[in-house]
C-alpha cells in the first residue's frame, strides 16, 4: 500500500499562503471577530474557479462541524461537500432502553449532522482500516511508519483523495485542525511535537496535490474553546457543540495490545459507561468544574493491556533488569508510605503499595516546553473488605505531585478494583488487563487539569464495567498529569 510509505522533503506547487497569527490560547475572542477574519482569509486565497467545489472532512467533533458551518456560510449550501468516513474506530453510545444496546456513536452523529446540514457524503471504510490496522507494528510504536497514528492518517489521506478523484470538481480539501493540533504536530512558530494527528501526517498534502486540490486549513489559528464560541455562534446545536472531544483516530489510541473488532466493542463499551456515569455527574452537581471559564471536558476509557511490576522482582521494560526501575519503585514506595502516615483513617489498610508499568507512556508537554516520556506509577490501596481508600481530589492530586516529582516518573493513576493473587486480571499472554478511566478539565486544550470526580462516582463506573464484564478486568484511574500533557496514551 503506497500510503504506508512516508514521503521525504515534500514540497508544495501551490504558492504559499500568508496565514492569519495564532491567537492567545487564553484568550477570549469575540465570535463575529472570528468568523470575519475566516472569511476575509478565504476571499483573499482560496476562491472558487468555476464548476468547482470544496470537499470537507466532517467526523461529528466540534472543529469539524463548526468549519462545514463556516463553510456553508462562506461559499454557499451547493458547494460544499462534507464527507463523513466511518472507521469502525468510533466512541459506543450507552443504551437509552435496553443493557445490551450499546449502539455504534455513528448512527447519532449522522442523525445530528443530517438535521443540522441535510445530505451528509458517507463512506464506510471500516473493513479496511482493521485490514490496514492489523499490520500495525505495536502501540508503543505509534509513529513509526507502520505505527497506528501513521497508518490511520495515511489512509485519511487516500480515502479523501479517491473520493476527491472519482467526483473529479474538487478544488480545495478543507479540515478542522485547530492551533493545539498544529502544536502538537511540532508546527507552527511555537510548535512542539508530541504526537501526529492523522490529518497531520505527510502523506496527506501529497496525496491531495497529486490531485491537484489543495489542503486548507482555516481554524489553525484558534484554540479549542474559541472554536467552541464560533460553532455556538455559526447555529451549531448544542448536542454538537457541547461534546466530549475524541480524538481522529477514535478507539485506535484507547486500545493497548491487539486492535481487532473484539478488543474495540469491549474498550467501546466501557469507555460508554465511563461517559453515561460522568455525564450524569456533572447533571446532578456531583463533578463540578474548578475553572467555571473552562468550557471543555475530555473523559474516556483506555484498555491498557500492560505488563506490570507489583513489587516481586526488579524488571522494566520488556522484562530488562534495570536498575532504575528499582530506585524508582522505592522511591514511589517511600513516598506512598509518608503520606499514608498524614492521614490516620488509613491505618486499617489491609494492602498500600506502587506498581509500575513496564511501558513508556508519553504525556505530552511541560509548561517548559519539554517532552515528557516516562513510567507510569500506580498506587493500590485497599481495606480488607476489598474496597479502595477513600481519598478526596486534593489528596489524590498532592499524592500525584509528589510521585511525579521522580525523575521519569509522567503519569500516576489509582487502582478502583483490587489485584487478586490468582492472577484473574491477566489476559492470555500473561499481561494484566486494565481500564484506565481519564478524565480532565480544559480551556483550549494545550492546558490541562484532572477533573474534580468523587470516589463514589468511580464505584459506580467500576461497578457497571464488572457487573457487564465480570471480576477479570483491573479499573484504574489516571490523575494528576502534568500541565500540558495530551490526554491519550500512544
Amino acid at each position: 500500500m503506497q500510503s504506508l510509505k512516508r514521503p521525504n522533503n515534500f514540497v508544495s506547487k501551490f504558492p504559499t499562503k500568508e496565514k492569519i497569527p495564532t491567537a492567545d490560547k487564553n484568550a477570549e475572542i469575540a465570535p463575529d471577530v472570528i468568523e470575519q477574519q475566516i472569511f476575509d482569509y478565504l476571499t483573499n486565497n482560496y476562491p472558487l474557479a468555476p464548476g468547482k467545489k470544496v470537499m470537507v472532512a466532517v467526523s461529528g467533533g466540534i472543529d469539524s462541524t463548526t468549519l462545514l458551518a463556516a463553510l456553508r456560510k462562506f461559499y454557499g449550501h451547493d458547494k460544499v461537500i462534507p464527507v463523513f468516513v466511518n472507521t469502525g474506530l468510533l466512541r459506543r453510545d450507552y443504551p437509552l432502553s435496553s443493557e445490551d444496546d450499546f449502539g455504534y456513536e455513528t448512527d447519532r452523529l449522522l442523525k445530528l449532522l443530517q438535521e443540522q446540514f441535510g445530505d451528509i457524503i458517507y463512506l464506510d471504510e471500516r473493513v479496511r482500516y482493521i485490514k490496514e490496522l492489523a499490520k500495525a507494528t505495536g502501540f508503543d510504536d505509534a509513529e513509526t511508519d507502520l505505527g497506528r497514528r501513521q497508518i490511520i492518517g495515511n489512509l485519511f489521506a487516500d480515502i479523501f483523495g479517491d473520493y476527491a478523484d472519482m467526483r473529479g470538481d474538487i478544488q480545495y480539501f478543507f479540515q478542522g485542525s485547530n492551533a493545539a493540533d498544529k502544536s502538537e504536530s511540532g508546527k507552527g512558530k511555537t510548535g512542539v511535537f508530541t504526537k501526529t494527528h492523522h490529518n497531520e501526517v505527510p502523506w496527506l498534502a501529497e496525496r491531495l496535490e497529486n490531485s491537484n486540490i489543495e489542503v486548507v486549513e482555516p481554524l489553525e489559528w484558534i484554540w479549542k474553546h474559541q472554536v467552541i464560541s464560533l460553532g455556538e455562534h455559526l447555529g451549531l446545536s448544542m448536542e454538537l457543540y457541547n461534546q466530549p472531544a475524541f480524538p481522529g483516530p477514535g478507539l485506535g489510541v484507547r486500545v493497548d495490545g491487539t486492535l481487532d473488532n473484539g478488543s474495540l466493542d469491549f474498550t467501546g463499551i466501557c469507555d460508554a459507561i465511563v461517559r453515561y456515569r460522568i455525564e450524569q455527574a456533572i447533571a446532578s452537581g456531583k463533578i463540578k468544574k474548578l475553572d467555571p471559564t473552562w468550557k471543555t471536558r475530555q473523559y474516556f476509557a483506555a484498555l491498557l493491556n500492560t505488563a506490570d511490576n507489583n513489587g516481586h522482582g526488579s524488571r522494566g521494560i520488556d522484562g530488562v533488569i534495570n536498575d532504575r526501575f528499582k530506585e524508582m519503585r522505592s522511591a514511589a514506595g517511600e513516598i506512598l508510605g509518608r503520606w499514608i502516615a498524614n492521614y490516620s483513617d488509613l491505618d486499617k489498610l489491609s494492602q498500600h503499595y506502587v506498581t509500575l508499568c513496564n511501558t513508556i507512556s508519553t504525556t505530552g508537554v511541560t509548561l517548559d516546553g519539554k517532552r515528557v516520556d516516562g513510567y507510569q506509577v500506580e498506587v493500590r490501596m485497599f481495606y480488607p473488605n476489598g474496597s479502595p481508600a477513600e481519598i478526596d481530589y486534593a489528596e489524590r492530586e498532592q499524592l500525584a505531585n509528589n510521585l511525579m516529582k521522580i525523575k521519569d516518573v509522567s503519569r500516576v493513576s489509582y487502582a478502583l478494583t483490587q489485584v487478586k493473587e490468582n492472577h484473574e486480571h491477566r489476559g492470555p499472554d500473561g499481561k494484566l488487563l486494565k481500564i484506565e478511566i481519564n478524565s480532565v478539565d480544559t480551556l483550549n486544550f494545550s492546558t490541562f487539569v484532572s477533573t474534580d470526580i468523587p470516589m463514589s462516582v468511580y464505584d459506580d463506573i467500576a461497578k457497571d464495567i464488572q457487573g457487564r464484564f465480570g471480576n477479570n478486568v483491573l479499573i484504574t484511574a489516571a490523575f494528576g498529569g502534568k500541565p500540558g500533557r495530551t490526554t491519550e496514551r500512544h
